[in-house]
């Protein structure tokens, strides 16, 4: 028969051996969450880079209409003040 001090090592050991599955799963389940948001958060940087370089590219589409015009605009002045 099982003495005290043998059941209490048993109980010990079964308690151990549950709380370290417990934390096993916990740790599993956090780094699973983890993935997620990263997944999540990378999902969202590509998508914000994706609008910026959209952004950018109308700037410079811009800057070269604008600069088209003014470039129009001062040729068709200059025409101009000559004729006159």
């Amino acid at each position: 028969m099982a003495t005290s001090a043998n059941m209490d090592l048993i109980n010990s050991a079964i308690s151990n051996a549950l709380q370290n599955n417990i934390t096993g799963a916990s740790n599993n389940a956090a780094n699973a969450a983890l993935k997620r948001v990263q997944a999540v958060a990378k999902a969202k940087n590509a998508e914000t880079t994706k609008a910026l370089d959209k952004a950018l590219s109308l700037v410079d589409k811009t800057k070269a209409s604008l600069a088209a015009s003014s470039t129009t605009v001062s040729s068709s002045s200059s025409v101009l003040d000559t004729v006159a």
